[in-house]
């Protein structure tokens, strides 16, 4: 598993909790989609994976390529465009 200051992580603990974070997710996500048009929950629901990536940058030290700061930006750029804000 990867080592998270000094503690080793098996990796069937860490898919379990990746698995509970995916399904926790569904309730906001549900719940946005009961409250609000489907066409903005959708959009602002494709910006998980920038938050995703700055969380990695983080709290985990990762390093972004020039190549995913193009696909960043363009993420937020279509968010903008179809989500109208």
């Amino acid at each position: 598993g990867r080592n998270i200051k000094g503690m080793k992580w098996n990796s069937s603990f860490l898919s379990l909790i990746g698995v509970a974070m995916i399904e926790l997710q569904l309730i906001p996500l549900n719940a946005a989609f009961a409250a609000g048009p489907a066409s903005l929950v959708s959009t602002i629901s494709t910006l998980n994976s920038v938050i995703m990536i700055v969380l990695a940058v983080k709290f985990l030290k990762e390093k972004i390529a020039p190549i995913q700061y193009i696909g960043i930006a363009l993420t937020l750029v279509g968010a903008i465009i179809i989500g109208g804000v």
